[in-house]
């Protein structure tokens, strides 16, 4: 694939209307990439929801649209599964087994300098399908003298790597201002004391908080956020709960909406930062959301009452769990 001039861009070449797409794909070559297509075209989000209750795992798609003789990428590995589904024109796959077995986003990319020299070909024509597991290598380009279109639906992969970590994080946040993971050691002498014993307390204690952690919701330590059918309608049946407490809101309670939240622990342990869509991290207060997440339903007189932080605070808190995230809802009082 050629570099963009950047006079493709310019006003004479047709700016970023239709015919200045038609220069970049034309013209310079240049493939285009749409990610998270699902979101946009109804049609591929019911196959998307179809492969999440498959597999049980957050899945996005993505469109790549290739010009004749050309590649719209170099050989790489994902750290996600890849189906691949050719829906105009024709693709060349040339796959080899992994040199990173099992990859995912907790660990470090292994860098591919060339397409590997061995592997199976596989050519992929409009309706065909192929499966590429994480860490596998593959080479993709379209040597046809026609465009080439096909989508990627891209299974996410949460490991227990990924869990573990994100657990010992949230751990290590709260005992880190332990007095006794603070206490000074002399290194000229660290030998005269029991190192061992020590490190062994820690890691007790570690242990400890990251099994009384995962009792509760496990799910939220994971990596990727659930994205299926129900998370779309509890986020937005959250967000319109709104209109509906605005109504009457003497007569409306707090309730967690079913959307699957993934939370991290912040240097500030004040707040915790939370998400629905498993990229968009929001701050609020942790007490709120912890007292939240422990009780089925509460009314709006009582957490102020509460006072876990001014009612400015509480305001702009509650606004984030209800209209940003999704993650409560203001239901009518039963």
């Amino acid at each position: 694939m050629s570099d963009v001039q950047p006079d493709v861009l310019t006003p004479a070449a047709g700016g970023l209307n239709s015919d200045g797409f038609r220069s970049f794909f034309n013209d310079a070559s240049c493939s285009f990439v749409i990610q998270e297509c699902d979101q946009y075209l109804p049609a591929i989000q019911i196959a998307a929801d179809q492969l999440r209750a498959l597999t049980g795992r957050a899945v996005s798609v993505t469109a790549f649209l290739t010009p004749a003789l050309s590649a719209a990428t170099q050989a790489h590995y994902d750290k996600s599964d890849v189906f691949a589904l050719q829906l105009c024109g024709q693709k060349n796959w040339l796959v080899s087994p992994a040199i990173d077995p099992q990859p995912n986003f907790r660990t470090p990319d292994v860098p591919i300098k060339e397409a590997p020299a061995i592997g199976t070909s596989y050519v992929l024509s409009e309706g065909s399908m192929l499966y590429v597991p994480r860490g596998w290598i593959h080479a993709v380009n379209n040597s046809a003298t026609m465009p080439s279109l096909h989508l990627s639906f891209v299974v996410f992969a949460d490991t227990w790597t990924s869990l573990f970590v994100n657990l010992m994080d949230s751990a290590y946040t709260d005992l880190r201002n332990k007095p006794e993971w603070r206490a000074g050691v002399r290194t000229d002498r660290l030998p005269e004391h029991d190192v061992v014993a020590h490190v062994q307390m820690m890691c007790t204690q570690l242990a400890e908080h990251m099994i009384e952690s995962v009792k509760t919701n496990p799910a939220q330590y994971a990596d990727h956020c659930r994205n299926d059918a129900l998370q779309r309608s509890a986020i937005a049946s959250a967000k319109n709960s709104l209109e509906d407490a605005a109504r009457a809101p003497a007569d409306t309670v707090l309730t967690a909406s079913g959307a699957h939240v993934l939370r991290r622990v912040p240097d500030d342990r004040q707040r915790i930062q939370l998400s629905t869509n498993g990229v968009d991290y929001l701050a609020v207060n942790r007490a709120l959301y912890e007292y939240l997440c422990s009780h089925s339903s509460v009314t709006l007189e009582d957490l102020e009452q509460l006072g876990f932080c001014a009612p400015e605070a509480l305001i702009e808190d509650l606004a984030t769990l209800t209209h940003k995230l999704g993650a409560f809802a203001l239901r009518a009082r039963q």
